[in-house]
């Protein structure tokens, strides 16, 4: 959310932007490798990684169409 535009101003999108920080997404990112490779396992992660592969192509999509990211 940090790292793309919003569809639209004052929308609930704008929320995420003013609390966020960039080191909040690498936190969360080294966190979540952590956990997942701690419970779950490499395959786990595998599967992980390849889920965000794809919600990033779709955020990337998304932001062609609307300009933007939404709440």
């Amino acid at each position: 959310i940090l790292a793309f535009p919003n569809a639209r101003p004052g929308g609930l999108g704008e929320m995420f932007k003013q609390g966020g920080r960039p080191w909040y997404m690498w936190a969360a990112i080294v966190a979540a490798i952590l956990l997942i490779m701690g419970l779950a396992g490499p395959y786990h992660l595998l599967i992980c990684g390849m889920t965000a592969a794809v919600c990033l192509v779709l955020a990337l999509w998304v932001r062609s169409v609307l300009g933007g990211l939404t709440g």
